[in-house]
């Protein structure tokens, strides 16, 4: 099967949209992805310690602690309600950044879907390739 043409953030928040509540374990985000995506049944490694990486170095993605009525290992993850708007409309897909002329420029009502979030999460200046979904320096 082919690669996804998502980032590790959309697919993260693709796994956490489709739960109950909004939030799952690290371990139920590795199950949606393999059960969804058939490309990541066969390695697992690598794919997975991208998401892990992505969960902890990306500031829409917030660990919440289990209840104590609620047994079983690690935390939940659910998506910071700031960054909501970049996955507006189911819209999970890569996305280039938009000109500023395109957008109606600063301060004119853009719709720039990243307007909200995080700094850390825009473009690298000059590159039209999201932050989301790869760590700075490196390749999605």
């Amino acid at each position: 099967p082919a690669r996804p043409p998502y980032s590790y953030s959309a697919l993260i928040a693709m796994a956490i949209h489709s739960a109950p509540g909004r939030r799952r374990t690290l371990s139920q985000i590795y199950q949606y992805v393999a059960e969804n995506f058939p490309f990541y049944k066969k390695s697992k490694a690598g794919w997975q310690n991208s998401i892990r990486h992505n969960l902890s170095l990306n500031d829409c993605f917030k660990k919440v602690p289990r209840d104590e009525d609620d047994p079983g290992k690690g935390n939940y993850w659910t998506l910071d309600p700031n960054c909501e708007k970049m996955f507006d409309n189911g819209n999970f897909r890569r996305r280039r950044k938009r000109r500023a002329a395109e957008a109606g420029g600063p301060g004119e009502g853009g719709g720039d879907p990243l307007a909200s979030c995080p700094v850390g999460l825009r473009d690298p200046p000059g590159t039209g390739v999201p932050l989301l979904g790869r760590a700075a320096g490196t390749q999605a």
